[in-house]
């Protein structure tokens, strides 16, 4: 395969989105060429190269070590989104932006749960939803709010989804966690509780009635967005 020689100018990020075409071209397991080698086909610095190769490493898709050199990893989502996660929850000023991925990833996929979601995943939704409406402690609402939208990212039976959804709920417990948000939040989901909005969704999905769940849905989540 030729690789394309770049401009100094451009520096790391064409050197990145270059090493990424390489990437995508050799598949899973190849080994890159080294350091010297790729900076003399880009022509560009060997320090330059090192930026761009550490920050794939930090996104999961290239290791390296003494031995083997720089190798392609194996294709992973979960790992992947999990290190850009990780850079936007350090900025709290981006956890709207988290929150927005959230709100538009559970609407978008109400359709496939409606069709794929079991009977028996539904009563699972219910039985969250009911010891919600009972919960004493706020611990307790918080970890059965994290239950019961887990449930529901289960019931697309998609495997990204459900690895989609373990990293948007423990950021979503992080944000309850935080001195900025979490009072905000703890609030809200207390009302949300004394109201029985989760025991009503489920039931809308159990009845596969598709108008109500989706208005149950975005106001469960807009209240949601407000206070990232």
């Amino acid at each position: 395969m030729k690789i394309h020689p770049i401009q100094k100018k451009y520096f790391v990020d064409h050197a990145v989105a270059e090493l990424i075409t390489l990437i995508s071209e050799a598949g899973s397991h190849a080994r890159l060429p080294s350091e010297t080698e790729l900076a003399k086909q880009m022509n560009v610095s060997r320090p330059i190269i090192r930026e761009a190769l550490q920050g794939l490493k930090l996104t999961g898709l290239i290791t390296s070590n003494k031995k083997d050199g720089t190798k392609i990893s194996e294709p992973s989502v979960k790992k992947t989104l999990a290190h850009l996660l990780l850079f936007h929850k350090a900025q709290s000023k981006r956890w709207h932006q988290i929150g927005e991925l959230r709100y538009a990833l559970e609407l978008g996929m109400l359709d496939i749960v409606l069709e794929r979601m079991t009977a028996e995943e539904i009563t699972i939704m219910e039985q969250y939803a009911e010891e919600l409406n009972s919960a004493a402690s706020l611990k307790k609402i918080i970890e059965l709010e994290i239950k019961f939208h887990q449930c529901y990212y289960s019931g697309s039976h998609s495997t990204i989804l459900q690895e989609l959804s373990e990293l948007l709920m423990e950021f979503f417990n992080d944000c309850l966690s935080s001195k900025l948000i979490g009072k905000k939040m703890r609030a809200l989901l207390q009302s949300r509780q004394e109201k029985g909005e989760h025991l009503l969704f489920a039931r809308a999905l159990k009845s596969r009635n598709r108008e109500a769940a989706h208005t149950l849905l975005k106001r469960h989540l807009l209240h949601y967005l407000d206070k990232y």
